[in-house]
């Protein structure tokens, strides 16, 4: 490859939109394209250059590993908002599922409880992200590591095992759950399976009693 890293790495970040989270892991994946190297070199040149941006002001750093191209307004430089920024890091991050918004948040916006949450919480792969405490986000381990096969099962079994131990205020939370169910296409089984796995056994129960109420219906 011809060309100076410095040169080559300008490039790459004029590609990205203006405002927009820039993560250094994904620099990384689009240089290591171009450049044959040990990833451990490459990261360190990476690091280098988007800090030699980020000193000639052509980018801001947000935080480590992050960055963003800032546009001038009346109001000073533009900067992520924080929405996007936890759902790039958290939730889909280079096109992958690695978490998903958690059941103390989705209790009030499924509509089983009139309480509203004081903090946004986040089950995620990278819970070690520090988020700063003003912003009211909240970063949770999960059980098991996040994939887009078992996002949604583990986010609906998250929401069964605090129907026991939340505040619940709608007569029949179960039909919300089945409802939401159905509507994400959750295969039964899978979803046993997963609870069953990795799930105490109280939960796994409610799961059970929650998923099969219709088929046991049927039966009568």
């Amino acid at each position: 490859m011809n060309i100076k890293y410095s040169e080559y790495m300008g490039s790459v970040i004029e590609a990205f939109p203006v405002g927009i989270p820039i993560f250094t892991d994904t620099v990384v994946k689009i240089v290591s394209d171009k450049i044959e190297m040990p990833v451990d070199d490459l990261k360190s040149i990476v690091n280098l250059n988007l800090k030699r941006l980020a000193d000639n002001h052509i980018i801001e750093r947000i935080q480590k590993g992050v960055y963003y191209k800032p546009k001038m307004t009346a109001f000073g430089k533009t900067k992520p908002p924080i929405e996007l920024m936890i759902h790039e890091t958290c939730i889909q991050c280079d096109g992958e599922k690695i978490g998903y918004i958690g059941a103390e948040t989705l209790l009030h916006d499924f509509g089983l409880t009139s309480l509203v949450p004081k903090n946004k919480v986040i089950v995620t792969n990278k819970y070690r992200v520090k988020v700063p405490k003003e912003n009211h986000i909240i970063l949770k381990k999960p059980v098991t590591e996040i994939t887009e096969d078992n996002a949604k099962y583990l986010q609906l079994i998250d929401v069964v095992a605090m129907l026991s131990t939340e505040y619940i205020d709608v007569e029949n939370p179960e039909q919300i759950i089945r409802e939401r169910a159905n509507k994400l296409v959750v295969d039964k089984l899978t979803m046993i399976k997963i609870a069953k796995k990795y799930y105490p056994l109280k939960v796994l129960v409610a799961v059970l009693e929650i998923i099969l109420e219709d088929d046991y219906e049927f039966t009568q």
